[in-house]
């Protein structure tokens, strides 16, 4: 009876010391987790452009795993001609999935802060001492596509895709 207990809990100290080795695997980022982009999703006729600044933050995986979970924050400006014109400068962020190890697919889920100058819509209390109707609107941001970054120590990356605001095209680099 002493030999079966003794093999049951070795199996069971065996098995969670292997969970707890793999999660802080998975939990683990490298050494350069934050990274800053550029991103630019130029107007081709469709009412849709878009230029953003971001610092962006890998909250897990790292860069010899095949996946990387991070959120990504910055400045944006927004131009969208859909029912009504939305123009102006604001702030956006979101969460992003990278599959891949220097090339990978780029997944990008978030939404922008603007505070419109042209606004036809929502104003939240925001408005101009002349009387115009000027308040803050959000935009969903969506995107997928493609990013190389390049395994150097420099860590260049380069990116395009389609989103909520079309084709864009994208450079950055990993902070050392």
């Amino acid at each position: 009876m002493f030999k079966s207990l003794s093999a049951l809990l070795f199996l069971v100290l065996s098995l969670s010391s292997f969970l707890l080795w793999g999660q802080e695997e998975a939990r683990s980022v490298g050494e350069h987790p934050w990274a800053l982009t550029l991103d630019v999703a130029p107007n081709f006729g469709n009412g849709f452009s878009g230029v953003s600044v971001a610092m962006e933050r890998r909250l897990i995986g790292s860069p010899d795993k095949f996946h990387q979970v991070g959120v990504r924050f910055g400045a944006q400006h927004l131009n969208v001609n859909f029912f009504g014109v939305i123009e102006g400068q604001g702030i956006h962020g979101g969460a992003f999935l990278l599959l891949g190890q220097t090339h990978f697919l780029d997944l990008h889920a978030g939404g922008a802060l603007v505070y419109d100058i042209n606004s036809s819509g929502t104003n939240f209390g925001f408005g101009t001492a002349g009387g115009g109707d000027v308040g803050w609107e959000a935009w969903p941001l969506l995107s997928a596509g493609y990013r190389y970054v390049c395994p150097d120590p420099d860590g260049k990356m380069v990116k395009v895709g389609i989103g909520t605001l079309g084709v864009y095209i994208g450079l950055g680099f990993v902070l050392q």
